[in-house]
């Protein structure tokens, strides 16, 4: 933060400083939410065993998959 010229910035100058402050921790949040619930949406598991068990619902009811272990097998 600056000690000069803080005192020319005003009341509207600190609010904003304030809320841009406040809001950063509010947007992780939001962003760390947001890429979970992708990440959710696409990976269906963490290997193949969870992957098909959490998409048996959905085969059911007529839709399709293909998976892919990105090559991340087990050594």
């Amino acid at each position: 933060m600056k000690v000069l010229g803080e005192a020319d910035r005003g009341l509207a100058g600190a609010l904003h400083e304030a809320i841009r402050r406040l809001g950063e921790p509010v947007i992780r949040a939001v962003v760390a939410h947001a890429m979970s619930e992708i990440g959710h949406h696409f990976v269906l598991g963490r290997d193949m065993a969870e992957a098909r068990d959490r998409a048996a619902a959905s085969e059911a009811k007529g839709y399709c998959f293909s998976y892919d272990m990105l090559g991340e097998a087990d050594p």
